[in-house]
């Protein structure tokens, strides 16, 4: 199991840079590729929506990658 902590700012970097990666995506008409980097910046999006329901300083997320 492997455990990763990014802050609040971290996370909207994140999102941002996806969200530039899909642009380009869809400038070089890869519409495949542009729903790749849209549909992981959703899913970082919706950690961000959790974050914002916590105090300032508790905004950190500890993602986990757990593998059977």
């Amino acid at each position: 199991m492997t455990n990763i902590s990014l802050t609040y700012g971290q996370i909207s970097e994140i999102v941002g840079s996806l969200v530039d990666r899909e642009f380009k995506a869809v400038d070089n008409e890869d519409p495949q590729l542009a729903q790749y980097y849209r549909d992981i910046a959703i899913q970082f999006a919706t950690v961000l929506e959790k974050l914002d329901q916590l105090p300032g300083e508790q905004r950190e997320a500890n993602l986990v990658l757990a593998m059977n």
